[in-house]
């Protein structure tokens, strides 16, 4: 029988690295990581006696840094957290995965997914409050549509125009239909038809909220988004509680 070398013998009796050491360790590569790649909001996250862990990986992730949100995760950074990414947004609720996914980050995306993120979770989301708010000065008092401040990552994405992050999402559970149809209102809103296309793909109930969404692209002038429910067989003809004409009159009167 042949013996060990010293070294052999060594590794034999090494201890395996407990959790915590691991982390440490991933919080350490983290740092390096993100020194290396000129990341400097997640170095000052990280490079203090008390690492910002859950912050960071909002930062990371967010910019689409993938071994740094990678390393962020393995060091135990809260891939639900929420709260305030700076002193100026302090009341504001920031959640990883919707600014993530409103960034169109997909790659870091599906780290967060993949590590636990909550497909479902609501946060603040610059973007998205922007332009409901505009829709919402838009159209009339009777065709606006319910939303609150805050968004599903879904609903971020949709807003970003973010094809491959919706798709994504929803093979991880997100709801196409929450919120009475949000989804498909905001694709219809941008005038997006290949995001109302994947909607429809993952479920949207085009057929259901079609004659509301028709009557909303005409009010925004979306004549993309009119022109497709056309195609998808919504009544043209259909009138509505609050107007006299039809949806066809109407396009006379716009000339859409």
């Amino acid at each position: 029988m042949e013996k060990r070398t010293e070294e052999e013998t060594e590794k034999s009796q090494e201890q395996p690295e407990d959790d915590e050491a691991q982390q440490e360790r991933a919080l350490a590569e983290a740092l390096q990581e993100a020194k290396k790649a000129g990341l400097q909001t997640v170095v000052r996250r990280l490079d203090r006696e008390r690492p910002l862990k859950d912050l960071a990986l909002f930062n990371a992730a967010t910019m689409g840094h993938v071994r740094c949100t990678q390393l962020l995760i393995e060091a135990g950074a809260d891939v639900n957290w929420t709260g305030s990414a700076s002193r100026l947004q302090e009341r504001r609720r920031c959640t990883t995965l919707v600014e993530t996914a409103g960034n169109g980050q997909l790659e870091t995306q599906q780290l967060l997914l993949e590590a636990g993120a909550l497909v479902d979770i609501i946060g603040h989301h610059g973007p998205y409050e922007v332009f409901v708010r505009g829709i919402s000065a838009t159209l009339p008092k009777w065709c606006e549509f319910a939303y609150s401040e805050m968004c599903t990552a879904l609903e971020s994405a949709v807003i970003g125009g973010h094809v491959a992050c919706v798709q994504k999402l929803v093979e991880w559970g997100a709801d196409v239909n929450r919120r009475n149809g949000l989804n498909l209102r905001l694709a219809a809103a941008t005038g997006n038809v290949s995001m109302l296309s994947a909607l429809q793909s993952a479920g949207a109930d085009v057929k259901g909220y079609g004659s509301e969404l028709l009557w909303q692209s005409l009010f925004l002038g979306r004549s993309e988004s009119l022109q497709w429910f056309i195609n998808q067989g919504v009544d043209v003809n259909i009138s509505c509680h609050y107007e006299s004409k039809t949806v066809t009159g109407r396009c006379g009167e716009k000339q859409l």
